[in-house]
């Protein structure tokens, strides 16, 4: 029986590293932000039909997006959930912004009535680089902040406003716990960002593990961060934020 999961986080905590390198093991089937406002983002297309995976990038994108217009539940179960070969696992990547739209609603009641849909939460300890990672996207356009080519662009800065800053962080933790209640149930795995960059084999591991996939694959990580993991030289006003002790729990 094929094991069906997704990955659920906030923005900016890491989920592209986390879903290209499942994307990369033999035994899984991992598309990315399907349930995007306006787009849906990176739906593999390999077990798709033929008529489908001919499509040039820009049909294909229109046509995704049309069939998860007319049928949302349809559209997770015969599209997005279809893996073939020697896959044992499909999933897709799912950020809480999106959970909350009335374009997805009954599409996620639905996922929540499916009890043995697999649930990876993967969250963030440090709020405030997760944070900033979120206002240098806006910067970029919402352009992707990692990279698979060997030159990095130039570094990026921001400024952080505090009390911003606290309302965000206020709104993940309302939003995650929402979710959580919604899941209850479903068999569940938490990860952390830091712990999966700081000991990738033993993460990864426990992931591939609880997707019933062979756990003895390396991973491997193609994505490089395009700015520093050095707040000093990302957050213009780090020093002023550190001052603020209600928020000096959140930053690292």
């Amino acid at each position: 029986m094929i094991t069906r999961f997704l990955l659920i986080s906030a923005a900016r905590s890491g989920s592209t590293m986390i879903r290209t390198t499942l994307a990369e093991h033999p035994e899984v089937h991992m598309h990315g932000e399907v349930m995007g406002d306006r787009r849906v983002r990176n739906v593999v297309r390999a077990y798709l039909p033929e008529t489908i995976k001919a499509l040039s990038p820009e049909e294909f994108a229109r046509t995704m997006l049309l069939e998860r217009s007319r049928n949302t539940r349809r559209f997770i179960q015969e599209t997005i959930f279809v893996a073939g070969g020697k896959k044992k696992a499909v999933g897709f990547k799912l950020i809480l912004d999106q959970a909350f739209s009335l374009l997805f609603a009954d599409a996620f009641l639905w996922l929540a009535d499916q009890k043995d849909l697999k649930i990876i939460w993967l969250e963030r300890r440090n709020h405030l680089a997760r944070y900033a990672s979120r206002l240098l996207r806006k910067l970029k356009g919402g352009r992707s902040l990692v990279w698979a080519k060997d030159e990095l662009p130039a570094q990026l800065t921001t400024e952080v406003d505090p009390n911003e800053f606290q309302q965000d962080i206020r709104n993940q933790e309302a939003a995650m716990k929402i979710m959580r209640e919604r899941f209850d149930g479903h068999p569940c795995l938490d990860i952390v960002y830091e712990d999966i960059a700081k000991d990738p084999n033993a993460g990864y591991k426990n992931i591939f593990s609880f997707l019933n996939v062979d756990d003895a694959v390396q991973p491997c990580i193609a994505t490089r961060k395009v700015n520093s993991t050095d707040l000093s030289k990302v957050i213009s006003n780090l020093e002023s934020i550190r001052s603020h002790a209600a928020i000096s729990l959140f930053l690292d």
